[in-house]
């Protein structure tokens, strides 16, 4: 999970089970952003929309944050569509921009 200055992270160890969660709040604003927790299932499209939020609590130029929203987007809608090798795409060219 991606971690900012101002990513707040919270592990909560269940009594009856002792299973762990982590919630993190990206911005620090108080609210659970993103949650992890055994037993549930990966997935991208989420994961890929939490990555969004995390960009936009960056700071970042403008212009570079479209650019980089505008790609995530782009892998959204492609793997939306089952488009598994254009989403991936989309990603390459994220991490090669950054």
């Amino acid at each position: 999970m991606p971690a900012g200055s101002d990513t707040i992270g919270s592990l909560q160890v269940a009594a009856d089970n002792n299973l762990a969660s982590l919630e993190l709040d990206f911005d620090g604003d108080v609210t659970v952003d993103s949650k992890v927790s055994p037993g549930i299932a990966f997935d991208p499209q989420q994961s890929m929309s939490v990555f969004k939020d995390f960009i936009r609590t960056l700071g970042l130029n403008s212009g570079v944050e479209k650019s980089f929203l505008a790609k995530i987007d782009a892998a959204i809608a492609s793997y939306s569509s089952i488009k598994l090798d254009a989403a991936m795409g989309k990603l390459n060219a994220l991490s090669n921009e950054i």
